[in-house]
């Protein structure tokens, strides 16, 4: 059945993460086009929600506000302004001189833009060693005299002799990073991350999430003193020494998105997942959805049709004429999944002396490069925001896996999973077993679409999409790219550009995350031309 009459003008969306929700905001605020948003999901945001664990809130994967995007960044603080001083104290760790003058109180006001120091170190060795790497005297003596010559040998040797052509992910690296510094901080992550060896990856990747990144640039940045730019648009996003954070994680700004879409007249379909999507004669014609219990929600004659569901599964549930190359291609694309253990810990004095500060460790992120830890990382979520935590004076650790649906981490009871997740977060020796309390498991699928299966075809799933003139695949499970939520936005809003201006290409979207200078460029152009 139709929920009611459609409006004249109107827009299906699938998903409401950042790129759907994106989309919906910007037709609503730049159009007369009504957008209808179906999410599968009982709550906003996609992998960027925040999940509400007994008042301890958890982060999926970790996401900073950062973008070099000055249009990212001025849309996100029209929801949440940067943080200003914290009144009650003038010693109150939230103060930064990065805050805003003027700016909202953190400790008064929930939405708000929190500044927040990153810190990241690798696990390696059973060490911790900073990241990104600075050429210090500690670093050389932990990783050994020995080991930091062959690192700068093989470096050299990566420069003066390439790899060509690159065709692996492998290659990607020790172009960038020399054969020993790739083998010793790069190799053991990323083979967590995508569950096959490097050289088996497509170096597409290496591309799209480190493309500016260098061990040259990384000495040379350490070496730079840190600017009061807070685009800090120079610096490579892996570099990046400071960030925006939102009070309660980042589920809370695209809930506040989402409410402000439904002031708007937007309408948004929790709980629902798409069940059909027709194509006719090069357009979709017909959108259906199911809600839990089955009931039917129908879409006749969509004007569009923005969609960041998983590519795999549009091409399970679109009818139409479809060449099989074109869909066994997409229905064979491969995901990584995600699994994280929230673990509540007692703390000591030592780990926690003041809530508002940073605890013990003092990680945003910590990376595992051990081979023998299954764990990929750890989230502090207290070094993200104290806010994070129902009781301050405890420890909320976030240990994240990846896994591939149907494997036997990902088949773990959630009671196995915090078994062995409680033993090799001992093992590393952040807390001991006897601190934790209470535990949680969140599980994500297709968090990470992969450059491997059916990606080999990729291009000629995109050229079949552009053929069909009212649908705009966005976001990074659309585009099938490892895209930041930045990325993801940037995406929807080229895809509204293209919906309100025939005269710019669909195929814009693709360029997204993949044409470093695109956005600045395009914007520019969209802009003058809106104005006009």
């Amino acid at each position: 059945m139709c929920p009611s009459p459609p409006p004249k003008k109107y827009a299906i969306i699938i998903g409401a993460g950042p790129a759907g929700l994106t989309a919906a905001y910007e037709l609503l605020t730049r159009s007369d086009i009504i957008p209808i948003i179906i999410e599968r999901d009982s709550q906003v945001g996609g992998i960027s929600k925040t999940v509400n664990y007994r008042g301890n809130r958890i982060d999926i994967g970790g996401h900073r506000f950062f973008s070099k995007s000055a249009q990212i960044v001025t849309w996100w603080e029209k929801f949440f302004p940067v943080q200003g001083q914290v009144a009650s104290s003038p010693d109150n760790p939230l103060n930064s001189p990065f805050n805003c003058t003027g700016g909202p109180d953190p400790e008064i006001q929930d939405r708000v833009f929190l500044v927040r120091k990153r810190i990241s170190r690798i696990y390696f060795l059973k060490q911790f060693f900073a990241y990104p790497l600075r050429p210090t005297f500690e670093l050389f003596h932990s990783l050994g005299w020995g080991r930091t010559l062959r690192i700068l040998r093989d470096y050299l040797t990566s420069r003066a002799n390439p790899i060509t052509p690159v065709l692996s992910l492998e290659d990607f690296f020790i172009n960038r990073f020399g054969k020993h510094l790739y083998q010793t901080f790069f190799k053991e992550y990323t083979e967590k991350l995508w569950g096959v060896p490097c050289n088996q990856i497509k170096p597409e990747w290496g591309a799209q999430r480190i493309k500016g990144l260098s061990l040259r640039k990384v000495f040379l940045h350490s070496l730079r003193r840190q600017t009061d730019d807070a685009l800090q648009a120079k610096t490579e996003t892996s570099l990046i020494e400071r960030f925006h954070y939102p009070k309660f994680g980042p589920g809370q700004l695209w809930e506040a998105v989402a409410e402000e879409i439904l002031k708007l007249g937007g309408t948004i379909h929790l709980n629902h997942s798409i069940s059909k999507i027709q194509i006719e004669s090069n357009n979709v014609t017909h959108v259906a959805a199911l809600d839990k219990q089955g009931n039917q929600l129908d879409f006749p004659e969509p004007d569009h049709v923005i969609t960041s569901m998983p590519l795999k599964d549009l091409f399970h549930c679109a009818i139409g004429n479809i060449p099989d190359e074109v869909r066994n291609s997409a229905t064979s694309l491969e995901y990584r999944d995600f699994l994280t253990v929230g673990l509540l810990c007692q703390t000591n004095d030592m780990q926690i002396k003041n809530p508002l500060e940073r605890v013990d460790p003092p990680d945003n992120w910590l990376y595992i490069q051990e081979p023998n830890v299954k764990m990929g990382r750890v989230q502090i979520f207290n070094n993200w925001s104290p806010f994070m935590v129902a009781d301050p004076t405890k420890l909320w650790l976030g240990l994240e896996y990846f896994a591939t649906e149907g494997d036997s981490l990902w088949s773990l009871s959630d009671e196995e999973l915090i078994k062995l997740g409680t033993k090799e977060i001992e093992d590393i020796g952040v807390v001991n077993r006897l601190q934790i309390e209470d535990a949680t498991v969140i599980r994500q699928t297709k968090a990470y679409p992969s450059y491997a299966g059916g990606y080999e075809n990729i291009e000629m799933i995109r050229a079949f999409l552009n053929s069909i003139s009212n649908i705009y695949p966005v976001g990074r499970n659309g585009a099938h790219r490892y895209n930041n939520q930045d990325h993801s936005m940037l995406s929807s809003m080229a895809a509204v550009d293209s919906i309100l201006n025939p005269s710019i290409p669909k195929s814009n979207i693709w360029r997204v995350n993949a044409e470093q200078e695109y956005h600045e460029m395009t914007r520019a152009a969209i802009q003058s031309n809106e104005d006009n």
